[in-house]
Order: C-alpha cells, then sequence, then structure tokens
C-alpha cells in the first residue's frame, strides 16, 4: 500500500457524469459508480483527500436550510458583483438546502445525513499530518473567484457555466469561450490546463483537485468551521495580497450570518409554539 498522498478532486453530479479529477486526468462516469472508484483508491494508498464540491456538514443550530459560510458568500458575492469584480451569475451559493448533490453525498460518503463519513474524515483546518483518508468540501466558482480578485484581472469574471435564465444564459458555446477567457487571465496565478476548459464540471474538478495541492503548499486553507460548513479557498501569501482582504471580509460576514441565522432559528421555534431558552 502507497504511502504517497493522493488528491482527488470530484464534481458530482446527479443528472449527468460525475468528474473525478486525479493526478492522471479526469474520469467521467455516472454517480452509482463513484464509491467504488473512490473505494479502490482507497484501497491502495494509505493517504488520500478528495476535495468534494458540495455540502459535506452543517449545524442544525443555523437550521436546515442555510449555513453560514453559504450565507456570508453570498453576500460577499453581491458586494463584488457591485465593484465589479464579478459578472452577474458568474458565482452562486445556495442556501445548502437547495443543492442537488444531497443523494449522492450521502450514498458516496456518508455524510452529513447518517453517523459519520463513510471511510473519510473530514478535514480541520488544516491539511493533515497522520495517514488516512479525508475529505474537505470546495466551491470551485468561489475559489476561481478568489483567484481573480488575487490576479486582479481586468474586468469582471464572467460566467463559465451554461444555464441560467434571461440576460444572464450563457450558452455551451460561451460558457467554453469565458472558461478560455478566465484560464488566460489566471495564468500568473494558477495553471489551468487546457483539459480543465472543456466542461464547466471539468473546470470545477480540476480546481478542487488543484486546492488540495494549495492546501499542502499553505496556499489555501479552510474558511469556516468544519463541523458547520467550510470552503477550502486559496489564501493571501503576502501583506498585499488582495486575498488577504477577502478573507478577512468573508471571515466578517461569517460572524454577521451566524448571528442571523440563529436569530431566525429562534424566532422559526418561537413562532411553532416551542421554548428556546430552555
Amino acid at each position: 500500500m502507497s504511502s504517497v498522498w493522493h488528491h482527488i478532486g470530484v464534481d458530482p453530479a446527479p443528472r449527468k457524469d460525475t468528474v473525478l479529477w486525479s493526478q492522471d486526468g479526469p474520469r467521467l462516469m455516472p454517480a452509482a459508480e463513484l464509491k467504488q472508484s473512490l473505494a479502490d483508491i482507497a484501497s491502495v494508498t494509505a493517504s488520500a483527500i478528495v476535495a468534494w464540491d458540495a455540502p459535506l456538514s452543517f449545524d442544525p443550530v443555523y437550521g436546515f436550510y442555510d449555513r453560514p459560510i453559504d450565507h456570508a458568500i453570498r453576500t460577499f458575492i453581491e458586494r463584488e458583483i457591485e465593484k465589479g469584480t464579478l459578472a452577474q451569475g458568474a458565482v452562486a451559493a445556495l442556501p445548502f438546502a437547495g443543492c442537488s448533490h444531497w443523494a449522492i453525498t450521502c450514498s458516496v460518503v456518508g455524510t452529513p445525513f447518517s453517523s459519520g463519513p463513510d471511510q473519510w474524515t473530514l478535514c480541520g483546518q488544516s491539511y493533515p499530518q497522520l495517514p488516512g483518508r479525508y475529505i474537505v468540501e470546495v466551491h470551485p466558482a468561489v475559489a476561481l473567484a478568489f483567484w481573480w480578485i488575487q490576479a486582479r484581472a481586468d474586468g469582471p469574471m464572467p460566467r463559465y457555466k451554461k444555464g441560467g435564465r434571461g440576460d444572464q444564459r450563457t450558452t455551451a458555446t460561451a460558457g467554453r469561450r469565458h472558461r478560455n477567457e478566465i484560464q488566460l487571465a489566471l495564468k500568473a496565478v494558477v495553471p489551468i490546463p487546457d483539459a480543465a476548459c472543456a466542461t464547466d464540471d471539468q473546470l470545477d474538478a480540476w480546481v478542487a483537485w488543484h486546492l488540495l495541492t494549495e492546501f499542502a503548499a499553505g496556499r489555501a486553507l479552510p474558511l469556516g468551521v468544519a463541523a458547520e460548513g467550510a470552503y477550502l479557498l486559496p489564501t493571501a501569501m503576502s501583506h498585499g495580497d488582495p486575498l488577504k482582504q477577502a478573507r478577512v471580509s468573508v471571515e466578517g460576514l461569517l460572524d454577521v450570518a451566524r448571528t442571523r441565522l440563529s436569530v431566525s432559528g429562534e424566532k422559526r421555534d418561537a413562532s411553532n409554539g416551542l421554548a428556546t431558552d430552555q
């Protein structure tokens, strides 16, 4: 059994192929095959980390709809759109209950609606020091936005996923063009390969995988608290790095989000006639 750390980026999808990215590049598979594929990897290495592009944890003290990290990132995104850093619709952070990955996440890794992760241990705030099989939540679009800020790229980061509604709708052709624009704009800070630009799912899986390399090097750290929901995101590497202010901003918004979500939960309990001060 190998002792070398094995990094895996996963973009789970319930209605189309899931993308798994490793050092060998992308693999597309039905979601039903993902659990066995990860088990096969775990069987040949003593040390592996999966970067999972979907919610892995939540704290019911904040309710069963939204999480502080998602709430804080939505506010951050709105501010960056107003500043002209991000295009409308370029990045989305849904309330966790609105994500469509729940069934896959629970089936494959046994979290969050179960007795605990199946084989995979949720990462803490730093890269694991002991051999084992770990998993960490990522949000690739937010990571790309952070790199866009770090690169001080010209103009707003475009929407790279097809779909959307009305004026925000993006065709498959436009999505590919936008991914290539992002690749070019970020080349000084992150080496996105051509293969990752083929589809938005492959880009998400590659970003997930690359974040683990950055995590190991100390260039990415979780933002938020793992037990209540956190994203592994790029971090500042110098005093003048604009990511320093971006992370400070989100950390402040996290405190606000925790207060708001706790209060809204108390109000829901009160409206249902439940005691909240026992």
